[in-house]
């Protein structure tokens, strides 16, 4: 099963990919993209970016 999906995930090229899901994956890309630099605004992911250091910092 592991050396079939091997080829499964690493087989296929661009090319082989079918228009619609390409289509679909460039929508949700620029969906994602559009949210991500919204979201980076919000007053959430600024004490996010403030106190996640804090929560990943190496106990001294």
């Amino acid at each position: 099963m592991a050396l079939t999906f091997d080829r499964f995930a690493t087989g296929p090229t661009y090319e082989d990919l079918p228009e619609q899901a390409l289509w679909t994956f460039r929508r949700s890309f620029l969906g994602a993209m559009g949210v991500t630099a919204i979201g980076a605004t919000t007053e959430l992911s600024k004490t996010v970016r403030r106190v996640a250091p804090l929560l990943s910092a190496p106990a001294a």
